[in-house]
C-alpha cells in the first residue's frame, strides 16, 4: 500500500512533465521496435501504478473474508452482552433496589447509663442500664415510595440505553456493509482495468492507439487504483469503528449478503409509549415522591426510653420516658420542600421539551424513510442493473474495437457513479430504517 501511494504521487508529478516533453517533439511516431525513453518511462510507471502485488494481496485478504463475520442480529446481541455502559445501567438498577432497604429507617437506638441526685452521703438514683429508641413512623412510607420510583427510573434508563445501543450498533454495521460493497465495486473495476492497461500498452507499442488515447486509458486506470485504495481505507476505518462495541483484540467484519434481506417495511404507529417519553415522565413521578417525602418531615416523630435503676443501693426500680419531636423551627424543611416542587416543575418542562423533539424527529425520520426506500427501489430495479450492463458492455465493446476510448471512459465513469450512488442510497435507507425502528419501540 505504501508503494502504491508513492507510485501514485510520482505519477501525478512525472506524467505531465513527460506529456509536455512528448508534445514539444510534435508527437513524432517512433520507428517500429524503437520506443522513446519517455514512452518507456510512461509504460513502466503506468504498469506499476495499478496496484503493487503486496497491496493487492493485503486487500484481497480482507475481501476474502479472513475476518470473522457477524450478522446484524449477532452484532447487536454480542454488544448487548458486554458493552460497559449497559453493564453500568444494569448495576444502577441493582443499586437502587439495594437502597430500598434504607427506607426502613425508624431512627437511632441509644444505650446509656447514668446517675442523679447523688452526693452528701446519698447514693442517689443510678440508672444501671438504659435504652432509648426513636420512631420516625410517618417517614417510612414516603421514603419507600421514593426509592421505588427511583428504581423504576433506573429500569427505564436501562431500557432506553439498550435501545440507543441497538441503534448505534446497527448504524455502524450498515456503514461497514456499504463500505464493503463500494470497495468490491472499485476492486472489481481495478482488476479489469489492469487488463485493459496491459492491452493499451501493446496497442501503443504497435501504434494501434495514439499517445493521447494511451495516456487517457492509463490515467483512468490510475484513478480507479487510487479510488480502490481510498475505498479500502474507508472500509477498514468503518470496521475499526464497528469493533468498538466488542471486547477483545479480534476484529470483526459484517457478513456479506443480499441487500434485500435487510429491507424491512415498517408501519407508522400513531400511539406512542416510547421509553424516552416514559423516562421523562418517571422523573416527574420521582419529583412527586420527593415532595411527599419532604412533607413527611413536618410530621411528629416519637421516642421512648426504658431504664433499670438503683435507689440508695437497692435495685428493682425502673424508669421510662415517652416523647414526641416536633419541627418547631421548620425553615430548612420548608426550603427543601419548595426545592422539590421546583424540581417537579423542571421535570415537567423537560417532558414537554422531550415530547416536542420526539414528535418532530419522528416525523422527519418517517419522511426520510419513505424517501430513501423509494430511492433504493429505483436504483435496485432500474438504475443499478442498467449501470452494470452499461459497464460490462463498454468494456467488451472497447476490447473488440467497437467504440473509441472517449466513449468508453465516459460510459465507465457514468456506470461507476450510478453504482456508488445506489449504495449510498441504500446506506441512507438502512440508517433511516434503523432510526424509525428506534422511534417505534414501546416501553415494556
Amino acid at each position: 500500500i505504501g508503494g502504491l501511494i508513492s507510485a501514485t504521487l510520482l505519477t501525478l508529478v512525472v506524467l505531465p512533465i513527460l506529456y509536455a516533453y512528448i508534445e514539444k517533439r510534435k508527437m513524432r511516431k517512433p520507428k517500429p521496435g524503437n520506443t522513446s525513453m519517455a514512452s518507456v518511462v510512461l509504460l513502466i510507471i503506468g504498469g506499476g501504478l495499478l496496484l503493487s502485488p503486496d497491496s493487492v494481496l493485503a486487500q484481497e485478504q480482507v475481501l476474502n473474508n479472513t475476518l470473522p463475520q457477524l450478522r446484524l442480529e449477532q452484532a447487536v446481541r454480542q454488544a448487548l452482552e458486554n458493552y460497559p455502559s449497559l453493564q453500568a445501567a444494569r448495576l444502577e438498577i441493582e443499586n437502587r433496589e439495594t437502597l430500598q432497604k434504607t427506607a426502613w429507617d425508624f431512627g437511632d437506638t441509644n444505650l446509656f447509663t447514668g446517675s442523679e441526685e447523688f452526693g452528701n452521703g446519698s447514693d442517689g438514683v443510678t440508672t444501671r442500664f438504659g435504652i432509648q429508641q426513636q420512631f420516625d413512623l410517618f417517614g417510612v412510607l414516603p421514603r419507600l415510595n421514593r426509592r421505588n420510583e427511583q428504581t423504576e427510573l433506573a429500569r427505564l434508563n436501562y431500557e432506553l440505553s439498550e435501545l440507543e445501543l441497538r441503534l448505534r450498533v446497527k448504524q455502524d454495521w450498515s456503514m461497514v456493509f456499504i463500505a464493503k460493497q463500494q470497495y468490491e465495486i472499485y476492486n472489481r473495476l481495478n482488476q479489469q482495468f489492469r487488463d485493459i492497461a496491459r492491452a493499451a500498452e501493446l496497442k501503443f507499442e504497435t501504434e494501434e492507439i495514439s499517445r493521447l488515447g494511451y495516456l487517457n486509458i492509463m490515467n483512468q486506470a490510475n484513478q480507479i487504483a487510487i479510488q480502490t485504495e481510498q475505498a479500502y481505507r474507508d472500509y477498514i476505518a468503518a470496521v475499526r469503528s464497528f469493533n468498538k462495541w466488542f471486547e477483545g483484540d479480534s476484529l470483526y467484519t459484517v457478513q456479506s449478503g443480499s441487500a434485500e434481506q435487510l429491507v424491512q417495511p415498517l408501519q407508522a404507529d400513531s400511539t406512542f409509549g416510547h421509553p424516552l417519553i416514559a423516562f421523562y415522565q418517571q422523573r416527574i413521578d420521582v419529583a412527586e415522591a420527593s415532595i411527599k417525602e419532604q412533607r413527611s418531615q413536618f410530621l411528629p416523630s416519637f421516642q421512648a426510653s426504658y431504664g433499670w435503676q438503683e435507689i440508695a443501693g437497692q435495685g428493682g426500680f425502673n424508669s421510662y420516658e415517652i416523647g414526641v419531636s416536633l419541627p418547631i423551627f421548620f425553615w430548612s424543611k420548608a426550603g427543601r420542600t419548595q426545592s422539590a416542587r421546583i424540581e417537579r416543575n423542571i421535570a415537567r418542562q423537560n417532558l414537554n421539551q422531550a415530547q416536542r423533539e420526539f414528535n418532530s424527529s419522528y416525523s422527519s425520520i418517517r419522511e426520510n424513510y419513505e424517501k430513501w426506500l423509494r430511492s433504493w427501489e429505483y436504483y435496485r430495479q432500474e438504475a443499478l442493473p442498467l449501470a452494470r450492463e452499461q459497464q460490462q458492455g463498454a468494456i467488451t465493446s472497447y476490447e473488440e474495437g467497437a467504440i473509441e476510448y472517449v466513449v468508453f471512459l465516459q460510459s465507465i465513469r457514468d456506470a461507476i457513479r450510478i453504482e456508488i450512488d445506489s449504495w449510498n442510497a441504500f446506506g441512507n435507507y438502512l440508517d433511516s430504517q434503523f432510526q424509525l425502528e428506534y422511534y417505534l419501540n414501546k416501553t415494556q
